[in-house]
């Protein structure tokens, strides 16, 4: 055999020992039992647009625990529906970079002005709408939160 490729078959090899290794220690890690964490439920205080939970400032990304903590079907339903909105954000914002990325390759940018200035236009719109879109789903998710949290027990 040739050096080069014995050289390649060990670093494959390697490759793969260390993979295996990674991936048993995940798994053995994963049949750990963690510890269970209890928080205190407390309603979730808006002001100015900021959220409050506990006294402190968080914003939605950590109080994303809290909201699942009330097992409510309506609170799960928003929170997937904020999640997948920034999706739809986020693969806007990447299609329309790779888009211009290609008009700006293929031609130049004033060439295809007018394209190029509704493709801009459009996404920054969608952007927008998404994030408003966002922002009403995380205040459902906490309104109904709040709505659980201070019914009271029969």
């Amino acid at each position: 055999m040739h050096p080069e490729i014995t050289t390649m078959h060990k670093a494959i090899n390697r490759i793969l020992i260390a993979l295996f290794l990674v991936q048993y220690s995940v798994n053995i890690y994963a049949q750990t039992p963690g510890q269970k964490i209890t928080i205190e439920l407390n309603p979730i205080a808006i002001e100015n647009g900021k959220y409050y939970f506990n006294g402190k400032r968080v914003t939605f990304d950590g109080l994303v625990i809290p909201l699942q903590a009330v097992d409510d079907k309506k609170v799960d339903r928003s929170i997937k529906t904020v999640f997948a909105l920034r999706t739809s954000q986020t693969v806007v914002r990447l299609g329309l970079s790779v888009y211009l990325l290609y008009l700006i390759a293929d031609r130049p940018a004033y060439v295809n002005y007018d394209q190029t200035r509704t493709l801009v236009i459009g996404s920054v719109a969608a952007g927008f709408s998404l994030s408003i879109g966002e922002k009403l789903f995380q205040r459902k998710a906490i309104n109904r939160f709040n709505a659980v949290l201070l019914k009271p027990e029969k």
